[in-house]
């Protein structure tokens, strides 16, 4: 997570936390703007995120997906040739 996507995150929280605090003891319509505030917040966090992405994540996650289907092919080619050579467990 950058920076700029931390401090969206933490405005965020912040505004929703005192708009939640200031709409229990002024009244929700009083609070009306931390809300829509919040929600601004998170907006820009959200297209920051799909904007830049998070490559390490992505990274990860294709390198363990590549990893996954080279066991898999493995596994089967393995059980074939077990199949061939020993019929007699196959009972």
């Amino acid at each position: 997570m950058r920076l700029k996507q931390t401090i969206y995150l933490v405005l965020f929280v912040c505004c929703l936390i005192i708009g939640l605090h200031q709409s229990w003891y002024h009244g929700f319509v009083n609070s009306y703007w931390l809300f829509m505030l919040a929600i601004v917040f998170v907006g820009l966090f959200r297209l920051d995120v799909s904007k830049r992405g998070i490559p390490k994540v992505d990274a990860f996650v294709q390198s363990q997906q590549q990893g996954s289907k080279s066991t898999r092919q493995g596994q089967s080619t393995k059980s074939t040739t077990k199949a061939k050579t020993n019929p007699k467990r196959s009972k």
